[in-house]
């Protein structure tokens, strides 16, 4: 029983460790900044995904990274998740990006808490609608409910001037892609970007821009909304899960290296 005590603190240590090499390589290697994604199964937890924070950035700065100018510390978008990312932005300067963000409840809430990147998912939200049909509101019957998100929560950023910037991941196509033009940061794959740039003529003007967001009208449940909905507490559940489901494998991983070594 102490060696599987020591072995489980030995691979926390190490995992918590590759992470932060990891990143504070790139960190050296890129102008920009480096997402590093805190742990999803603590991500119920405020007081723990804090203290995961905590850790990475002490082990970040142990390797010469200037952790608040160059890393964004990845959460989970549940209340916890984005309780502990505004602490962690509010009270201490940490750069946050509240992830698997699949509703205007949690993006309203990551942007009032200051954080520095909102992610939405176009892809996976508009999988879960084509798999429950029914569940379609009317008047999204016939259009693209996550880029038609990823817009609204864009637009509300923008129009009361949010510090936050948003970022649209799980981008599948070209459409899409041309639909979100114009946001902070969109994430494509290398053959998106490359049938995008084999696109004849120009693209015209982008279809956001902080302009056009200040005609955008919000009803007051948007603005102030708390209830996830069913797409997004599915997703939600799902990509926590998934995500922990990975480091569970890394963890077994590095639990039988820490063991063999003994």
């Amino acid at each position: 029983l102490f060696i599987l005590h020591v072995s489980y603190h030995m691979v926390i240590f190490e995992i918590h460790s590759v992470y932060a090499t990891v990143a504070a390589k790139l960190a050296d290697q890129v102008s920009g900044k480096v997402s590093l994604e805190v742990d999803p199964r603590v991500s119920h937890d405020a007081k723990l995904v804090m203290e995961e924070v905590q850790e990475l950035a002490r082990i970040l700065h142990d390797n010469g990274v200037e952790v608040k100018s160059k890393i964004l510390f990845k959460i989970p978008g549940t209340w916890e998740g984005i309780l502990a990312a505004k602490m962690l932005t509010l009270q201490q300067e940490f750069g946050c990006q509240v992830t698997h963000v699949y509703s205007m409840a949690q993006a309203t809430a990551a942007a009032d808490a200051k954080v520095a990147v909102i992610q939405p998912y176009v892809g996976r939200i508009n999988d879960w609608y084509r798999a429950n049909p029914s569940k379609v509101p009317r008047e999204l019957e016939t259009s693209n409910y996550g880029v038609n998100l990823v817009k609204k929560i864009y637009n509300f950023v923008k129009k009361y001037d949010m510090e936050s910037k948003v970022v649209a991941a799980s981008i599948r196509n070209v459409d899409e892609a041309i639909a979100l033009a114009g946001i902070d940061y969109m994430i494509l794959s290398p053959s998106l970007i490359r049938s995008l740039a084999a696109l004849p003529g120009s693209f015209g003007p982008p279809a956001l821009s902080p302009e056009g967001a200040g005609s955008a009208g919000f009803t007051p449940q948007d603005v102030r909304g708390y209830e996830l909905g069913e797409c997004a507490e599915e997703l939600l559940k799902a990509s926590v899960t998934s995500a922990g489901a990975t480091v569970d494998k890394v963890e077994e991983v590095l639990a039988n290296t820490a063991i063999g070594n003994m």
